[in-house]
């Protein structure tokens, strides 16, 4: 694969903006260049574009890893269960959950960790999402069923707090440690 052909497949692509080269175009244009010395230009290429264009990353997880917190509390529901957007990355934007922690007050309201595409108002859920852990337990439950396993998000399938069997005047918070890696 030549960079001329390389350029042709993008010449109608951007950095930014509307036309902006999208992660899916990127692995497209990346499927026909083959590993061989005779490729080294073209290889060069891909890499600069994928830098340029914020789609890879050669040092693994880009910066900005963070801590996020919310909450939700029975007043703010006016029922037993809610549901509330924890994370939505940017468009094109790949994080990785790291860990999860939760703080609960009162009886035995339990909690549920979501991907999903959103929450349509603070009853309802929008289908179809996963359910990846559920706690229930007053004080700090631990999610241990994430130990281990390697959960990605984007912007269309966001992180989603979830809790039932709020009682009057409880309220829950939802701690997340995730790193962007593309």
């Amino acid at each position: 694969m030549t960079k001329k052909d390389l350029f042709d497949q993008w010449n109608t692509k951007t950095l930014g903006g509307s036309t902006k080269l999208s992660v899916d175009n990127f692995d497209l244009i990346q499927d026909p260049v083959h590993v061989e010395a005779a490729n080294e230009p073209s290889l060069e290429l891909v890499n600069l574009v994928g830098q340029a264009t914020n789609t890879q990353s050669q040092s693994g997880p880009l910066g900005q890893t963070l801590i996020v917190e919310t909450e939700l509390t029975y007043t703010e529901v006016g029922a037993a269960t809610g549901y509330k957007l924890h994370h939505r990355p940017d468009p094109g934007e790949i994080w990785q959950l790291i860990a999860v922690s939760a703080l609960m007050s009162g009886g035995s309201s339990g909690m549920n960790l979501i991907i999903g595409p959103g929450v349509t108002n603070i009853t309802t859920i929008e289908s179809p999402y996963v359910l990846l852990a559920q706690e229930s337990s007053s004080g700090q439950p631990i999610f241990d069923t994430l130990d281990g396993a390697v959960h990605f998000y984007d912007n269309t399938n966001a992180i989603i707090h979830g809790a039932y069997s709020l009682a009057t005047g409880e309220e829950q918070k939802m701690f997340t440690l995730s790193v962007r890696v593309r």
